[in-house]
């Protein structure tokens, strides 16, 4: 079941970032790696406020908070910015059921548009894109600072 984020949740959703940027990340970065996890991580720790989770639901069965989704809202536009699974859980379809019900959200929301950054080397994200219908849009940028290229990714919600 997805629901949104409560401030309990919070200790997990940044444990579960913190793991997930280790295990993803590590693959897209040589010599900057460690440099960047760091940065992902303080990031993602000195901003979290309570406000920042208006824009965060998270994925729970059994109790258990087993992956998250993290966006921001612009217009009638959504953007993702983070689509996180716990890595013990990666089998059970989790990333597929949180975002369906994420999209049924937005929808019943009144969003027309979602957006996705996504790394272009990050062949498994754009797969699951690719696989809900999202279109590959013209733009593309650099990460943080970094040389890792980004490809913006984007599903109109109006039909």
């Amino acid at each position: 079941m997805i629901r949104k984020a409560k401030t309990e949740d919070i200790e997990r959703i940044i444990e579960l970032s913190s793991f997930a940027s280790r295990q993803n990340w590590k693959r897209f970065f040589s010599k900057d790696k460690a440099k960047y996890l760091s940065y992902a991580f303080l990031n993602l720790y000195n901003n979290f406020h309570q406000e920042n989770l208006k824009y965060y639901y998270v994925y729970e069965e059994e109790n258990i908070i087993k992956g998250f989704i993290n966006y921001s809202i612009k217009e009638e536009k959504v953007y993702l910015k983070k689509l996180v699974v716990d890595y013990f859980f990666e089998n059970e379809d989790i990333l597929n059921k949180m975002y369906i019900e994420f999209e049924q959200q937005a929808i019943k929301a009144n969003m027309q548009i979602i957006y996705m950054w996504v790394i272009t080397k990050d062949k498994e994200m754009v797969d699951f894109l690719n696989n809900k219908h999202f279109i590959q849009d013209n733009t593309r940028r650099y990460l943080d600072n970094t040389i890792i290229l980004e490809q913006l990714y984007y599903k109109n919600l109006i039909k």
